[in-house]
């Protein structure tokens, strides 16, 4: 197998990886949110001041969650350009 070939089936498989890893995590966090939000729409956790408090936490977890993805699919794109430069044939002007 050729280090091109090798580096392309690499970084395919993280970023297969990390895909499918988020898409379980966005399940889980969605899941969740729809047990906070039933909760507070049937009054048993908080009053006004702790759902505000709760909705800011829902809210934050998918920023975080947005910004996770957003970071590690640039720095996937990073190593897949890396190896397309200093393997040979990558593309890199001689």
């Amino acid at each position: 197998m050729t280090q091109n070939k090798w580096a392309e089936e690499l970084v395919g498989f993280m970023q297969s990886s990390f895909e499918t890893t988020l898409t379980t995590v966005g399940t889980l966090q969605n899941q969740g949110e729809k047990i906070l939000n039933t909760l507070l729409d049937q009054g048993v956790v908080a009053q006004q001041e702790g759902r505000k408090v709760l909705t800011e936490w829902i809210s934050m977890g998918k920023k975080g969650s947005e910004d996770y993805r957003k970071l590690m699919t640039e720095n996937i794109n990073k190593v897949s350009d890396f190896f397309k430069v200093t393997t040979p044939g990558g593309g890199k002007a001689k």
